[in-house]
């Protein structure tokens, strides 16, 4: 099993590599740092801080953007084109298929995230003072060195062995920044070895970190959705999960931090929410086993006739759901005096804030701009429980994502 889990995670991180969007987002995302010293300086005292942040949004982005574009295609891509039945056909299990491409597509996003991690720190080294000409060379010379090569090696390797040049550039220059890097960490700027005044803050390294795992979120995410979805809904619902993730503090985290006053409220609310989807569930199921195999034609092959079929299945539906919430609504009004209603709604309100803060992805848990501006410290202990986090959200949300692939036609 392990030797199929990583000959799929292999292909996966091969294709990624060699998608056109892979490169052309890291090249925007380096370009955007190049110019970051530049718009940071016309700050006051705080341009250091300023570059800075504008460094790890940048990282952030473009780790979400490569994410999104990687991950959505991953199985969707081969069920319409069909070669995943081939795969499937083979000794090959679902889960190890959705393994599989998990970590392949982790690991070319830990590439791009890692070379682009690079760039943050060398800029940040260079500093945001270049209105009066306070170059830092070593840096420069080292960029520069950086590209030169990597361009040439990658030229050679596709010439001579026919390796695709945008996946080759990518990792040659992962390694040759490393080593860049690690240059620039023992020489300071006047070229003399004075690893005491190298400028590096750990700060980047940790708040990339944090950001990585994100970035790990968003790629499973993406798995998940696209065992279901197909390849725009897909990257719709990571950005819609993506933006919700931002501010799910500020649209559920200070409902939910409130206490409810009677739980009885509760217990009511989730039997009545119960009842409603087992009428959904059964409406749906008779509708399709009586009326939708008996429809002409005409439901089927135009855009008007498909809005007609959604009309039908909605007051279908509704002959199932209404009787039953018109009588709680009676009993409700009936029983009920005024205050119990406020009360029942605002517990219900924060029932409901509970359970959306638990289930939606804090995105502002891996955003530690805050710190910049303050302490510019991350403690170790944060870092455990962020990565604790991710962890089992993570696994989480693969297991889902195994078990709805699991009943999907392929075929």
């Amino acid at each position: 099993m392990l030797t199929r889990l990583f000959s799929i995670a292999k292909n996966t991180f091969t294709e990624t590599l060699r998608q056109p969007i892979y490169a052309i987002i890291i090249v925007f995302a380096l370009l955007l740092m190049l110019l970051a010293p530049a718009v940071s300086m016309y700050t006051l005292d705080e341009d250091v801080k300023m570059l800075r942040e504008l460094g790890l949004s940048t990282l952030f982005l473009a780790g979400l953007f490569i994410a999104v574009f990687s991950s959505t295609g991953a199985i969707t891509e081969e069920i319409e084109s069909g070669t995943i039945t081939t795969v499937l056909s083979k000794p090959i299990s679902r889960p190890v298929f959705i393994l599989g491409k998990f970590i392949g597509i982790l690991g070319a996003v830990t590439l791009a995230h890692t070379l682009i991690t690079f760039a943050l720190l060398m800029v940040t080294r260079h500093g945001a003072d270049i209105s009066s000409h306070e170059f830092d060379w070593t840096v420069i010379s080292a960029a520069i060195v950086v590209v030169l090569l990597a361009f040439i090696l990658t030229a050679f390797f596709n010439y001579v062995y026919g390796w695709s040049f945008p996946a080759t550039g990518v990792i040659m220059a992962t390694i040759l920044s490393g080593f860049a890097v690690l240059f620039l960490f023992f020489v300071d700027k006047e070229w003399k070895f004075n690893p005491a005044d190298n400028h590096f803050d750990p700060f980047d390294i940790t708040a990339s970190a944090l950001l990585l795992m994100a970035v790990y979120l968003i790629v499973a995410l993406a798995i998940l959705l696209s065992s279901r979805l197909n390849e725009i809904l897909t990257l719709t619902g990571c950005i819609a999960f993506f933006l919700v993730g931002l501010i799910s503090d500020w649209m559920f985290g200070r409902v939910a931090i409130l206490e409810i006053s009677n739980k009885i409220n509760i217990v009511s609310y989730v039997i009545i929410a119960g009842i409603n989807i087992l009428l959904l569930y059964l409406a749906i199921r008779l509708y399709f086993r009586f009326i939708y195999r008996h429809l002409p034609k005409f439901f089927f092959g135009n855009m008007l006739g498909k809005i007609i079929q959604c009309g039908i299945v909605l007051f279908f539906i509704s002959l199932f759901t209404t009787p039953f919430n018109i009588l709680v609504a009676f009993i409700a009004s009936n029983f009920m005096t005024v205050e119990h209603l406020l009360l029942y709604s605002r517990d219900i309100y924060i029932f409901l804030a509970k359970v959306a803060s638990t289930l939606t992805p804090n995105f502002q848990v891996f955003w530690v701009s805050d710190a910049i501006y303050e302490t510019g410290v991350v403690p170790v202990s944060y870092l455990w429980q962020a990565g604790s986090y991710t962890l089992l959200y993570t696994a989480g949300i693969l297991a889902l994502a195994v078990a709805l692939f699991q009943r999907r036609q392929v075929g």
